[in-house]
């Protein structure tokens, strides 16, 4: 959390289940079994389901939209497939599970994150920041699109008044509004740590969709 994803380090012990931290805290709630009950209900089931179907929906629809694809019976040269594909998972991705504004408030956020990830191997070493300047660039990027987004999502769409609906543009799934409300009520309120673990979050779930499923 702290290398990679730019937690402060003050704040990593938040992260931590609260058997393992090294300060005494008081839970008013078992919040290890809130976090764990929203990853087994929002990502299984019909949950899953809707997020795959908007997932589909939106890379077709940007595949459909896309200047660089011809009519049907037209063949185009792409230089890199494997970037061509890689933004519109992205972007896909995103949409479906961050929502819509997430994209809208960062234009640039596909090539950003793919520019993170090709360096996350860099930070997770722990190499000195003068060192790798570029790596922490990149990172320090990323976690600046996401605290934008947080203030506009907060500011624009409170979570207590959305909590029996799937998606919609702000938060984008019931699972991430919930994790925001989740991070609050573990006391993380800073937003850079709250920058970080949403970070992580997508690092890992973006990762997670094949690039060969989509060819």
């Amino acid at each position: 959390m702290i290398n990679a994803f730019g937690c402060p380090e003050y704040l990593a012990d938040a992260f931590k289940p609260h058997s393992q931290t090294r300060t005494a805290i008081q839970p008013t709630e078992n919040i290890e079994k809130l976090i764990h009950l929203a990853i087994k209900t929002g990502l299984s089931g019909p949950h899953l389901d809707a997020l795959t179907e908007r997932f589909q929906q939106y890379f077709a629809e940007q595949i459909q939209l896309d200047q660089l694809i011809g009519p049907d019976d037209d063949w185009l040269p792409v230089n890199d497939l494997n970037a061509f594909v890689e933004k519109r998972v992205f972007e896909a991705a995103v949409r479906s599970m961050f929502g819509t504004h997430m994209l809208s408030l960062n234009p640039e956020l596909a090539d950003d994150f793919w520019n993170f990830n090709r360096v996350i191997g860099t930070l997770f070493m722990g190499l000195p920041r003068w060192l790798s300047p570029a790596a922490y660039r990149a990172r320090d990027k990323m976690l600046r699109s996401i605290k934008d987004w947080q203030r506009h999502a907060r500011d624009h769409c409170p979570v207590e008044k959305f909590q029996g609906i799937d998606w919609e543009p702000y938060y984008g799934s019931k699972f991430i509004r919930e994790r925001q409300g989740l991070l609050t009520k573990r006391g993380i309120m800073d937003e850079t740590a709250r920058a970080a673990e949403n970070l992580a979050f997508m690092w890992a779930y973006v990762l997670d969709f094949p690039r060969g499923n989509c060819y």
